[in-house]
């Protein structure tokens, strides 16, 4: 049973009075028990009033000290002081033995009402601002060793509310640098701004208008040509586009029965699901589906360049021996013939290894394989001699037959055996009877 309000009570008594609503109707509706009303009715009708009431506050004696502490929190331009500073002050100063909870009703009753501070709605034009953050649900990936937690970079379009998920291992530096380069592919085109929260990989010190960013993110977004704005510090609502399109990966992205053998079949099934909703879910401003919105606001987008810049935490200088191997990170990365006895730079990105000369690039490799030793054969030793360097000694054909182009793409199946070359092969070594 709740308790009975005195508004209630004069509702009841118009009820039973005026209507003649009988008391068990009359308390039923009020979620109070007959004896509880019928009890309150005669306190009423007797005028008696709580004892409660007539009784000193525990506080009454400090009331001098408690108004001053009142006083001086309004006057304070930050965070007021907890209560519970109060209540220490005078148990310690002024032996104060009532409790914090009635020291606590008293000082509400004294202080003034807080303002109400309205939230502000921000809707931006076309083509003028992206939101982004990071999403971390448990996903079930094959590969990965089954369930396991990962980062979902997600960015969403302040206009029209189109979004694009990339899905990273990690939160590193080239994560971040790269899940931007996937989502401005997915949405067609660079936002005039880039909203984001005070993470490290984006600033360096300090927060909000006051940030300094991150130097690798401030040059990626020079690069780039798009203005990065973080956030006020622990102010989630600044970006909350982004938020709530966070809220909507688990459930309409990722679902409880969901299986995927690689990272690379998760990225492909979000991206599907994410232009069927684009097609279902309505943009508030124009009234349309957020896929038909988006069509009005990529044209406003700056274009994507012809090649978005590869980040990279490692750049090391080797010189290239005449094997054409250069070793980076314990691994062994073959470099075209016409490089040998010069000097190459080899660049660790993402998910590949660069290999670069003459200012430009010669070579990409996959990152942190199992492979140690890996060489492209055709991009290697194939081609004609310089003036420097003579050509190499072809293959010949067996060698043509059994060589791996690539040595980090092992084939699976065995080659073909025709019994025609076979016996052809050991006619040639004498061995055929």
């Amino acid at each position: 049973m709740t308790k009975l309000r005195e508004e209630e009570l004069v509702c009841a008594e118009v009820l039973i009075d005026q209507i003649h609503r009988s008391v068990r109707a009359t308390a039923r509706e009020l979620g109070v028990s007959e004896s509880t009303l019928r009890y309150r009715r005669q306190r009423r009708a007797e005028g008696a009033t709580d004892g409660r009431a007539r009784q000193p506050a525990a506080c009454q004696p400090y009331e001098a000290v408690i108004q001053t502490w009142i006083n001086a929190q309004q006057q304070r331009s930050g965070r007021p002081d907890p209560v519970r500073s109060l209540y220490e002050m005078l148990i310690a100063q002024h032996g104060f033995t009532g409790s914090y909870q009635t020291l606590r009703r008293y000082v509400a009753r004294r202080r003034p009402r807080p303002l109400i501070h309205p939230i502000r709605r921000v809707e931006v034009m076309p083509g003028t601002q992206a939101q982004v953050d990071w999403v971390e649900p448990t996903v079930y990936v094959h590969q990965l060793g089954g369930w396991t937690q990962l980062s979902g970079f997600n960015l969403t379009l302040g206009f029209s509310r189109m979004w694009s998920l990339q899905w990273r291992t990690d939160q590193t530096q080239l994560s971040w640098l790269e899940a931007h380069n996937g989502a401005f592919r997915a949405v067609g085109g660079i936002p005039l701004s880039v909203r984001f929260d005070n993470c490290k990989t984006a600033v360096a010190a300090r927060g909000g208008p006051w940030a300094i960013l991150n130097a690798d993110y401030r040059s990626y977004a020079h690069q780039l040509g798009f203005l990065p704005d973080p956030c006020r510090l622990r102010t989630p609502s600044d970006k909350g586009k982004t938020e709530r399109r966070l809220r909507d990966v688990r459930g309409s992205l990722i679902r409880a029965d969901d299986r995927f053998e690689a990272l690379e079949d998760l990225q492909r099934v979000s991206d599907q699901r994410i232009q069927e909703c684009s097609q279902q879910w309505r943009c508030p401003l124009t009234g349309q589906s957020i896929a038909d919105s988006w069509a009005l606001e990529r044209p406003l987008l700056c274009p994507l360049p012809q090649t978005l810049p590869v980040p990279f935490d490692v750049e090391v200088q080797r010189p290239v021996p005449r094997d054409g191997l250069v070793w980076f990170e314990g691994h062994e990365y073959g470099v075209p013939f016409a490089y040998i006895g010069r000097t190459v730079r080899l660049r660790g990105a993402a998910d590949q290894v660069e290999i670069r000369a003459d200012h430009r690039l010669l070579l990409s490799y996959p990152r942190h394989t199992d492979c140690l030793r890996l060489i492209d054969q055709q991009a290697c030793y194939e081609g004609a001699a310089t003036d420097r360097v003579a050509a190499p000694t072809p293959l010949g054909r067996l060698g043509q037959q059994i060589v791996l182009p690539r040595t980090w793409e092992v084939p699976l199946e065995a080659p073909s055996r025709p019994l025609e070359r076979y016996a052809a092969l050991l006619e040639r070594h004498g061995r055929y009877v």
